[in-house]
């Protein structure tokens, strides 16, 4: 009975989603000739054997200077079924060019950049090495032009076959990261489809699945390549097409995996030290009221990256701060901290932002209630590659935004006018000499990283002009969920979070280094993401990522083993994430609520 019914779900939601694909390929925009225009200076990159005529690459050029674009990823109107199936499901027309995040999407083929735009990401004109040379330009166009690039479809150019012995490349390129676990995966999903022909209705599962690019692109004016083919025989072309690149991928590395192995040596003297150089010594007392009232909460390893330590929160029984202890050091800082926003990390985790959902325009209309809807100047601490800023840009237009990080994370910001200037290093060090230049101080997910986070709070205050506002967002601790889920409740983020102030005991300090509360917000902050992501920790912890330097020498066989575990795990993922979207108003309440956010002014 469940069988059939997850038959019968999954032959709806086949249905529904081509419908979607078929809507999103309507809305691709076509390149028309509009006449004479200025002429616009761009640099073309084009994949290996593509061609296009100077009359389209002309008129793309027109057509870009009236919509005001700056990147143009141009579609063959020949494009391959299945490359063209694969584009509709990650490009949305509809909100590509406004949404500044989108990771940039390319059909492998021909991308235009404006020169000025080429110039900062430093793409250069000509023909690629590879496909996957011209899917990096394309994200880096979107990067470096978040709310003018854009896909369009011409005429005057002809359709290259699929590159099969790129597409881990490509796919590593175009999701972001390392994408070795999906593509291991792939083989397990075609083999439950087969499978399915041996449950009752799985005949019409595999039939609506076949016959998805058919629907999707019959009658939509494109000239889609091999429909009838597919419609016949979808599941032997695509694992047919798996296994030729798998059979390419396995005679060399991919970048990221090269960078690893390089980087192995490094970790091994790492790895060789006493765990507890890493490490403070631990404290008897609270950080925050000074009573010897310490209780044990969590013992964790780090379910995040797989780097060796056990790491223990402990609550305070007198005022409830939850803080880590014994504390990591600097050098333990540094050793996980490494390779997890920048490096190997950086990509995978830039991702995850970009698919965080939006937050930002929450954390707007609060600054906005509070502050104004013109402050001068706003510092963002711990802005990261600024996203925070590059999105409230066009909310607050007058306000010249500045980033604060210790990463180099932030001159890549300021190379991609994210944000206005950027100030490099720790804010205790750097307070002094930004003395009341700003107007807002924003800590989206900052405070609970510091070790110090009195000493950031007085900071901010020293920065802020009489009457500016600070904005704080962090977890909640006091989340039930916290005690339900354990270790694996990702707020706990252990070995990185050093402190988890509750609402009270954050309010409490505010009042004390000046700050008058006049806003907090916790069920609105709630994100849905608690079971979901408890479910990866888990699968996470089971099977790691052992191609990462700090593991050694790892087999293919257990990257098969590996994409075995997840590809079994990945319907109960997607079941998870329902729960959390369903629970969501449930859970959006006080005691219950995984974040909270707040916003104070400082005293005159």
């Amino acid at each position: 009975m469940l069988i059939t019914f997850m038959i019968a779900l999954g032959i709806l939601l086949f249905i529904l989603d081509t419908l979607r694909l078929r809507t999103r390929v309507a809305q691709w925009q076509r390149v028309p000739d509009v006449g004479a225009t200025d002429i616009l200076k761009t640099r073309m990159l084009t994949a290996p054997g593509v061609t296009i005529s100077d009359e389209a690459r002309g008129r793309a050029e027109r057509w870009m200077e009236v919509e005001g674009l700056q990147s143009l990823d141009l579609i063959p109107m020949n494009l391959d079924g299945l490359q063209a199936l694969a584009l509709a499901m990650f490009y949305d027309p509809q909100t590509y060019r406004g949404e500044p995040f989108e990771r940039g999407r390319s059909a492998l083929h021909c991308l235009l950049v404006r020169e000025e735009v080429g110039e900062r990401a430093q793409i250069k004109s000509g023909t690629a090495a590879n496909p996957a040379v011209v899917a990096r330009a394309a994200h880096l166009g979107k990067r470096f032009a978040p709310r003018g690039a854009d896909l369009a479809v011409i005429d005057g150019m002809d359709a290259r076959p699929e590159a099969l012995s790129w597409r881990r490349q490509v796919m590593n390129e175009a999701l972001g990261g390392n994408t070795r676990l999906l593509f291991y995966v792939a083989p397990f999903l075609y083999g439950l489809l087969l499978a399915a022909l041996w449950a009752p209705m799985g005949w019409l599962l595999v039939l609506v699945y076949h016959l998805q690019p058919f629907g999707v692109f019959v009658g939509q004016g494109l000239n889609v390549q091999n429909l009838h083919w597919l419609s016949l025989f979808r599941i032997p072309i695509e694992y047919r097409n798996w296994w030729v690149a798998f059979r390419t991928m396995r005679r060399g590395k991919d970048l990221r995996q090269e960078k690893a192995d390089l980087l192995r040596k490094e970790y091994v003297e790492w790895l060789n030290r006493n765990p507890e150089d890493f490490f403070h010594k631990p404290k008897k007392k609270c950080v925050l009221c000074r009573q010897e009232t310490l209780s044990p909460l969590l013992n964790t390893p780090d379910l995040y990256q797989g780097k060796p330590g056990q790491f223990k929160l402990d609550e305070c029984d007198s005022c409830g701060h939850i803080f880590q202890n014994p504390q990591l050091n600097s050098e333990g800082l540094s050793f996980y901290y490494r390779d997890f926003y920048d490096g190997l990390g950086e990509d995978m985790l830039e991702s995850i932002f970009d698919s965080a959902g939006n937050p930002y325009e929450a954390r707007g209309a609060l600054v906005r209630k509070h502050g104004g809807d013109s402050p001068g100047a706003w510092l963002d601490v711990g802005a990261g590659h600024g996203h925070l800023c590059a999105y409230l840009k066009n909310r607050f237009a007058k306000t010249r935004f500045h980033a604060l990080d210790i990463g180099d994370s932030i001159r890549e910001a300021l190379s991609r006018t994210w944000v206005d200037q950027i100030h490099q290093g720790f804010f205790p060090d750097l307070a002094s000499s930004l003395r009341g230049q700003f107007d807002v101080v924003s800590m989206s997910h900052y405070l609970e990283h510091t070790v110090e986070p009195k000493r950031e709070i007085r900071s901010a205050h020293e920065v802020l002009r009489e009457g500016g506002v600070l904005f704080i967002e962090l977890p909640d601790p006091e989340s039930r969920l916290g005690r339900l889920l354990k270790q694996y409740w990702l707020p706990w983020f252990q070995p990185q979070h050093q402190h988890l102030f509750s609402v009270s005991n954050l309010v409490a300090v505010l009042q004390e280094e000046g700050f008058q509360v006049e806003e907090v917000q916790r069920g609105e902050a709630h994100q849905a993401v608690d079971f979901s992501s408890a479910w990866i920790l888990i699968l996470n912890r089971v099977v790691p990522d052992r191609s990462l330097p700090w593991f050694g020498k790892v087999s293919r066989r257990y990257h098969w083993l590996r994409s075995g575990v997840w590809a079994l795990g990945f319907i109960p993922l997607i079941l998870l994430k329902g729960v959390d979207l369903s629970l969501s108003p449930l859970l959006a309440r006080p005691g219950w609520s995984n974040t909270f956010r707040l916003l104070a002014k400082k005293k005159s």
